[in-house]
């Protein structure tokens, strides 16, 4: 009789712990850090520390310039959510809630929240890390995924949804790519010389990374090719 012992595999999932901490973006010089979780009213927003400080402020629940008189919603009610750290760390990029669209009010919130979290019904938007100034940076037909920056942060590529899909058809919509330069002056960003560079035969697209050597190339996931947008690549 030959008995074997088997031992328990490095690779065994043993057991699954949910991790209760908060996710943390650094910034790129890495002393500061951003959060991007719901307040208590289930609105997400921007939540900014120094590094090594659980001490987090709330950098996006107050008007912003520009945005003092709302007719149909508060600035702190709309969501802020897919933020990002412009290579400079001077900024944080992120996607905010339309103020208006029919379907606010015919979606349950919890679905809503999941097209939004999507790129639908945002624009493109930049704010100063303490949250003093918000700078809206592109305005779009039906909402937007991104950006993506070079490592120098002089430019930038961003996917904007199209009013012209049909859903029946494009079941994910149609996506274009946008490059364009991230452009600062007098410490106001903006985006200039906007290209629209959206790959031939393609409907969803959304854009990466830029490759880190040379930012010659840029990684995206599209349905180039393909019938169905569930089998993006």
């Amino acid at each position: 009789t030959v008995t074997k012992t088997f031992s328990q595999s490095p690779c065994d999932v043993v057991s699954v712990t949910p991790n209760t901490e908060l996710h943390k973006t650094y910034s790129p010089d890495s002393s500061k850090y951003f959060v991007n979780v719901q307040d208590t009213n289930d609105v997400y927003q921007i939540y900014v520390a120094n590094a090594g400080d659980s001490n987090l402020v709330c950098i996006s629940d107050f008007y912003s310039t520009g945005n003092c008189c709302s007719f149909f919603r508060h600035w702190k009610k709309r969501n802020k959510v897919m933020p990002v750290w412009h290579p400079s760390g001077d900024f944080i990029t992120c996607a905010v809630e339309w103020e208006f669209y029919p379907e606010l009010f015919f979606i349950p919130y919890n679905l809503l929240l999941g097209w939004i979290h999507s790129g639908i019904w945002v624009d493109l938007w930049a704010v100063k890390p303490d949250g003093s100034q918000w700078y809206n940076l592109f305005n779009c037909e039906g909402g937007m995924v991104g950006p993506a920056f070079t490592a120098d942060g002089t430019k930038c590529a961003f996917a904007e949804a199209q009013d012209s899909s049909n859903i029946f058809v494009d079941v994910f919509g149609v996506w274009k790519i946008w490059y364009s330069d991230f452009t600062v002056a007098g410490g106001i960003p903006s985006l200039t010389n906007i290209t629209d560079i959206t790959p031939a035969g393609s409907r969803w697209n959304e854009p990466g990374n830029f490759s880190p050597v040379n930012d010659s190339l840029l990684l995206i996931s599209s349905d180039i090719g393909i019938s169905n947008a569930e089998g993006q690549d």
